[in-house]
C-alpha cells in the first residue's frame, strides 16, 4: 500500500484556551485526510521536528509522497520580504520545516503535491515570492477569499497549454475551482512553470516543475494547486475533478516506490 506523509497545520499554544491546558497543536483537517485516502493510500501526519529526535529525512524515508496542507499564510520573511501588515506575518515556525521537507523530497525525487498554502510553500522553497494580499496589491483582483461563502466561493480558471495539468486534463481548457486564499504566487520559483490562471485577473492557480513536460527523462513530480480539492463533493460536477489530480499523484508515488525498491536490491 502506498504511503503519503502529510505535513501538519500548527496552532500555537494559547493560555486562554482551556482545552488541553492551552498547549500547542499539530492537526490535520478531516476532509484533507479523507481526500488523501480516497484512492487507497495510507496516510500519516508528520510531527514537527524535534532536536535530537527523528529527522525530517527519517520521516520521508517512511513514505512514498509528500502532501502539503493549506492553512495560515507563509511568512513574508521566508521569501525575504517584510510583512506589510501584522496580520500577514504568517507562520515562520511552520515555514521552517515545510520548506526543508520540500527541498529534501525533491532531492530524492519524491512526488510532492501542495494544496493552497502548500502550493505557495513549494514556490517559496524554490526561491519564488508571493503577493501578500491580492485585494490591495492587484488592481481589479477577484475576491479570492470570501469569509461568508468560503469553499462555495468559485471562479473560472484556464489551463496553460504547455503545462503539466493539461496532460492529465487533456479534453478541456477551462474549469471552475473553489477559492479560499488572499495570497498567491508572484515570482515563480526556480524550475517552475505556470499550469493554470484565474480567468478574471490572471492570478496563478497551479504550478508544476518544468521538467515534467519539457523532458522525457524521469524527473521529480511536483505540483501545486491553489484551490482545495478536499472541499469538493462528488455532486459538484461543475468543478474540476479532484480525483484526476490525486490519481496522477498516486501514479507518481507508485513509480517512486518501485525505484526505491530497485535501489535496495
Amino acid at each position: 500500500m502506498l504511503r503519503i506523509g502529510i505535513s501538519p497545520c500548527y496552532l500555537e499554544g494559547d493560555p486562554d484556551k482551556k482545552i488541553f491546558n492551552g498547549r500547542p497543536f499539530l492537526f490535520l483537517e478531516e476532509s484533507f485526510a479523507h481526500f488523501a485516502m480516497s484512492q487507497g493510500a495510507l496516510c500519516s501526519m508528520f510531527p514537527s521536528p524535534l532536536k535530537g529526535g527523528a529527522s525530517l529525512a527519517d520521516m520521508l524515508d517512511q513514505v512514498d509522497g509528500l502532501l502539503l496542507q493549506g492553512g495560515v499564510d507563509v511568512c513574508p520573511e521566508t521569501y525575504q520580504e517584510t510583512p506589510l501588515k501584522d496580520e500577514w506575518g504568517g507562520d515562520p515556525y511552520r515555514d521552517s520545516w515545510e520548506t526543508k521537507l520540500v527541498s529534501l523530497a525533491l532531492q530524492r525525487q519524491m512526488p510532492v503535491l501542495g494544496i493552497c498554502r502548500g502550493m505557495q510553500v513549494i514556490n517559496v522553497s524554490l526561491g519564488g515570492s508571493l503577493w501578500q494580499d491580492l485585494d490591495s496589491m492587484i488592481e481589479g483582483a477577484f475576491n479570492h477569499r470570501n469569509a461568508t461563502l468560503y469553499e462555495k466561493n468559485e471562479h473560472p480558471m484556464s489551463l496553460s497549454p504547455d503545462g503539466y495539468l493539461k496532460t492529465i486534463y487533456p479534453d478541456q481548457n477551462q474549469f471552475r475551482v473553489n477559492s479560499v486564499h488572499h495570497q498567491a504566487v508572484k515570482k515563480l520559483g526556480q524550475g517552475l512553470q505556470i499550469d493554470a490562471t484565474s480567468e478574471s485577473d490572471g492570478v496563478i492557480e497551479a504550478i508544476s516543475l518544468q521538467s515534467m513536460t519539457k523532458s522525457s527523462e524521469a524527473s521529480s513530480w511536483c505540483v501545486g494547486v491553489q484551490w482545495h480539492p478536499e472541499f469538493q463533493t462528488p455532486e459538484q460536477k461543475d468543478l474540476i475533478c479532484p480525483q484526476v489530480l490525486l490519481k496522477a499523484f498516486m501514479k507518481a508515488m507508485e513509480s517512486y516506490s518501485l525505484r526505491k525498491i530497485k535501489s535496495l536490491k
